[in-house]
């Protein structure tokens, strides 16, 4: 913005309204399927602002379309902006046009007088993105727009034109690098993805590490199988009844390679308890008191809880039946995260789960680590979960299909030698990710500083023998008095003669 920024002697502040002329859109009639079906002309709308080069769009119209309707036609080498849709919350979209296109009512263009270059008007958009999301956003509205006023008002930093040229081409170059860097950090991150997901099907297919069986039969010894572990194990949940979890076949599985050691069983056939939190914790909000587990804190597979809420259950009874203990397995059974799960791995302090989470507790604490990872593998228990939800806008688990989920569980020794393997694998895992993400925040740092540099007067040198950007926009001045011209709704230059209000702000 022009407070406190010093811009070299050649260059002058001006407003998005001096850089050239600004025109809106609209939507022809849907009722004249003939407009939309035969139409060859580009009609932009917000979702084909995604790229910085617009040379078609999803919809077209055509030019009997055009002539009927408020939108305008721009020639190639205009500016576009999205001036109402929900990514102004976040993000200003901007666009140059490489061949001549049509906009809908979301979107204004600007078409460059001479002397300006309409890339370097984009770029400088870009930089002042979040400058101009914030004072011109409309307020009160359900839909985030811009008020056209305050944009076309809002100040730009104007070198003289050859510098216009420079310092675009010493952005894209910049960039071009930058991108490619991005592109290599993106496929890094995607393979340490699959990475994971490799561990960890590997991990559940008793391929990670030696086989219990094979271990004993290289140390000739015996080994206890996990059908005989779950008969061995006492139950300490101090379920109401003594039952031990029965092996239970499942035919999902019966057709597995595992060790003849794994037995196929549920999950269900492995708990003591799987129930879900009670409804109406709202009304116990509170700034302290016990925690309050809601989805939002397993999202990552794992349970964090800088966020979490807080409950006062004085005098309440029925919700404290899903209060968490150490070794339980929590699963997200409602809502955009559906299937993602945390095991409790340590002790907490008074914490209670929501409506939106399961509750798994089981026979044995010591399967715990083991069916975590069985649960969130994407080749088993994940895939198995995700097939099971129901509802496409706000999907859902029942906790039938939490206790009925196929296992395969190695004796016990095994799923230890299993989970420690994971967790050194994974370790390293997760310090090169958050190197990655290291790296692309410094990569959009200095894109950010690219473009500071840009709009300061500092990327590229300047040339004394420039036409000052001061005297270029008194010319243009000039020139526009001289000889209006406007671009109409069928694209056609008038000059001459009034300006109708409608093509114009």
């Amino acid at each position: 913005m022009t407070d406190g920024t010093t811009l070299p002697d050649t260059w002058t502040w001006t407003t998005l309204a001096d850089v050239g002329r600004w025109a809106g859109g609209g939507t022809p009639s849907k009722n004249n399927p003939a407009f939309w079906t035969t139409g060859t002309i580009p009609w932009v709308s917000p979702k084909d602002m995604k790229v910085e080069r617009i040379s078609d769009s999803e919809d077209h119209i055509t030019s009997e379309a055009v002539a009927s309707s408020a939108t305008s036609l721009l020639d190639a080498g205009a500016v576009l902006v999205v001036t109402r849709s929900g990514i102004l919350r976040h993000s200003l979209p901007v666009a140059i046009t490489s061949v001549p296109v049509t906009l809908n009512q979301d979107l204004k263009g600007m078409l460059p007088f001479p002397g300006i270059d309409a890339t370097y008007v984009a770029w400088a958009m870009r930089a002042f993105e979040q400058d101009i999301l914030h004072t011109c956003t409309k307020t009160g509205t359900t839909v985030q727009s811009i008020e056209t006023f305050k944009l076309l008002a809002f100040p730009v930093p104007l070198p003289p034109l050859p510098e216009q040229h420079r310092i675009v081409a010493a952005i894209e170059e910049q960039f071009t690098r930058l991108d490619a860097a991005v592109a290599s950090l993106e496929r890094a991150r995607a393979n340490l993805k699959r990475y994971r997901a490799a561990v960890l099907a590997a991990a559940c297919s008793g391929r990670l590490v030696p086989t219990e069986a094979a271990l004993a039969r290289a140390e000739g010894r015996e080994y206890e199988s996990s059908a005989e572990s779950l008969y061995r194990i006492p139950n300490d949940r101090g379920s109401q009844n003594d039952k031990r979890p029965q092996p239970v076949v499942c035919n999902t599985c019966a057709s597995s390679h595992f060790s003849t050691a794994w037995v196929p069983t549920t999950l269900g056939a492995l708990s003591a308890l799987v129930t879900s939190g009670s409804r109406g914790w709202a009304a116990h909000y509170s700034e302290e008191g016990a925690l309050f587990i809601r989805a939002h804190d397993i999202k990552t597979d794992s349970l964090r809880l800088e966020t979490a809420a807080h409950v006062d259950l004085s005098g309440v009874t029925e919700g404290k039946r899903t209060r968490v203990q150490q070794c339980d397995i929590l699963v997200t059974i409602t809502g955009a995260n559906v299937t993602k799960t945390a095991l409790v791995r340590q002790a907490l302090p008074e914490s209670y789960v929501s409506q939106h989470v399961g509750l798994i507790r089981l026979f044995s604490p010591s399967f715990a680590p083991y069916l975590h990872l069985w649960i969130i593998n994407p080749a088993h228990g994940r895939a198995k979960l995700e097939r099971d939800a129901y509802g496409a806008g706000k999907p859902g688990l029942n906790l039938d299909s939490l206790r009925d989920l196929p296992v395969e569980l190695p004796p016990l020794a095994e799923q230890h030698r299993i989970v420690a393997e994971v967790e050194r694998r994974l370790s390293i895992v997760d310090e090169m990710e958050a190197s990655v993400a290291a790296s692309l925040a410094r990569a959009e740092r200095l894109r950010q500083a690219v473009l500071r540099k840009a709009f300061a007067g500092e990327l590229v040198p300047q040339d004394p023998t420039d036409e000052p950007a001061a005297v270029l926009l008194e010319r243009i001045r000039a020139e526009r008095a001289s000889t209006p011209t406007y671009t109409t709704r069928a694209g056609r230059r008038k000059t001459n003669v009034k300006e109708p209000q409608r093509a114009l702000f």
